[in-house]
């Protein structure tokens, strides 16, 4: 049953372009991963700008990229299509660009009963193709107490000596004994 409650609260998210991130304390919160607005929705602005000054430690910021090779320019949705009575159906929108550039890598298919309209699973395969093409850089840093008030979610804009100032948002942090803050 937990399983069953767990892959449909994770077919919910990925038909709203959300996920759940958990708080200090055991709490947890639906966030909205859209950079554009949507109906009252009104996508927030990076709440800090940090650079090296801010940044605790020698390393300063740990950058990973992913590979080319792990990055798709197509996801399929599979949904349940109303207008053909519910029926099975997928849509695949494709980056045209990527796919000229790099070659076609379609990534596995992902399927949600809360999709009902072709126009729905293209605006969630299109999401998730430029997720996948777009966030391949992820970035680890310590800092100071002072910015306790960050939590999973937050969006901050990071520039260092290596790199134009970047947006990025908050996956996790783990406070320290020390009461620094390790941010991903």
């Amino acid at each position: 049953l937990a399983r069953l409650k767990r892959a449909i609260l994770e077919e919910l998210l990925i038909a709203c372009n959300a996920e759940i991130v958990q708080l200090p304390g055991g709490v947890i919160k639906v966030l909205s991963l859209s950079d554009q607005p949507a109906g009252d929705y009104v996508p927030c602005s990076a709440s800090y700008t940090i650079d090296e000054t801010d940044i605790l430690g020698s390393d300063l910021l740990q950058m990973t990229t992913r590979e080319r090779s792990e990055c798709y320019n197509a996801i399929p949705v599979q949904y349940k299509d109303a207008t053909k009575g519910f029926e099975d159906a997928t849509y695949v929108w494709r980056d045209e660009f990527d796919s000229a550039q790099y070659g076609r890598r379609t990534g596995s298919p992902v399927s949600s009963r809360w999709i009902t309209s072709s126009q729905h699973a293209m605006l969630v395969s299109q999401t998730l193709t430029r997720r996948s093409l777009q966030e391949r850089r992820s970035f680890v840093f310590r800092l100071p107490p002072q910015y306790c008030l960050l939590e999973p979610g937050d969006l901050l804009t990071v520039s260092d000596v290596s790199f134009p100032a970047t947006t990025i948002r908050i996956l996790s942090i783990d406070e320290s004994d020390d009461y620094s803050l390790e941010v991903e």
